[in-house]
């Protein structure tokens, strides 16, 4: 929080009395103090922490199933996109009148949340320069036009303003080409993803400074060279910033976070084996690796379960009691 508080310093100094962007604090803090230490900060309007229950129902009015959430929502004649939204307002004491004919956004965070944490100043820069645009726009009254834009913001930033349908569908069909443009390989050439079309793909989420990821990548390395030699339609891409024999999204690139995202990764090192018709085989190819090498390819559920069958049928040749040399006296079970 340190450096977050000159940042909204700096916000509030330069905000634009003419802007047409409100934002609206919901807190899902866990005390009192968290809250004050975390509003304190923060420039924009915010439901007092003692009035759970209009925080309560702001919740279950936008179906906000996990935080951040950020509701964008429309008023032009004091009304809120939802049955007494307005009344909910009134009773916390902002001025509804004050937020007519602008784009209103409902942010609900938690300062105890690490992704809160992260997403909040990103969020207050974005406020601060559609303040400063000031930007109108022809909106429809009382419409909610996206129930949670935090994603879209944190990867796309100022150009999913003003968030209409229209907006989004024009950054997914960019995306979309993006995502199929290009890889870097080991030389920093360009890879066209359409040359892996038709290939069984890795994903290989990682980071060189993380000790399991240290730990798994010669096994993963072993695997890629025995695989790649018996099957040339193989490929291995890094999602991270280490030097890998194999393909590597370029560092800082945005679809990483995408990627993320889409596959819920929770940690690293982490595996994701995606077919050659570009379905996803399964998501925990890393512990698959670990136990069969480079025998898991091609990932498939069929060729795991053959595997698994295969070694419960040899564990039935293993001696149920064995004899050591050290333990001479005792039976090992």
């Amino acid at each position: 929080m340190p450096k977050f508080h000159p940042i909204v310093i700096q916000v509030y100094e330069q905000l634009s009395s003419k802007g047409d962007f409100e934002l609206v604090f919901i807190s899902s803090d866990r005390d009192d103090e968290s809250f004050n230490t975390y509003f304190s900060k923060m420039p924009c309007l915010a439901i007092p922490f003692s009035d759970t229950e209009t925080c309560k129902h702001l919740k279950e009015v936008f179906k906000v199933r996990g935080i951040p959430n950020l509701v964008i929502l429309f008023d032009a004649h004091a009304k809120v996109s939802c049955d007494g939204g307005v009344r909910t307002i009134r009773e916390h004491g902002i001025p509804v009148l004050d937020l007519e004919g602008k784009l209103v956004g409902l942010y609900f965070s938690a300062h105890g949340h690490r992704t809160c944490r992260e997403f909040t100043p990103k969020l207050v820069e974005f406020y601060k320069v559609l303040k400063e645009k000031g930007e109108n726009h022809n909106w429809q009254d009382g419409k909610t036009l996206n129930p949670n834009v935090a994603e879209v913001i944190e990867d796309r930033g100022l150009e999913v303003y003003p968030f209409t349908p229209k907006k989004l569908d024009e950054l997914a069909v960019i995306e979309k080409a993006k995502l199929e443009a290009v890889l870097l390989n080991g030389e920093n050439d360009f890879v066209p993803v359409s040359e892996l079309v038709g290939k069984n793909i890795l994903l290989h989420f990682s980071d060189q400074r993380c000790p399991p990821c240290r730990s798994f990548l010669p096994e993963l390395i072993e695997a890629y060279h025995t695989i790649k030699a018996k099957d040339n339609a193989f490929e291995v891409i890094f999602i991270s910033s280490d030097q890998m024999p194999w393909l590597a999204l370029p560092f800082g690139d945005v679809r990483k976070q995408i990627l993320v995202r889409k596959f819920k990764i929770q940690g690293i090192p982490a595996a994701v084996a995606i077919g050659p018709s570009g379905r996803t085989t399964i998501k925990e190819a890393r512990m698959h690796l670990t136990a069969y090498r480079a025998d898991a390819f091609p990932f498939t559920e069929e060729h795991l379960k053959q595997l698994e069958e295969k070694l419960e049928e040899q564990a039935k040749g293993w001696p149920e009691k064995v004899k050591h040399e050290l333990h001479a006296e005792h039976e090992l079970i």
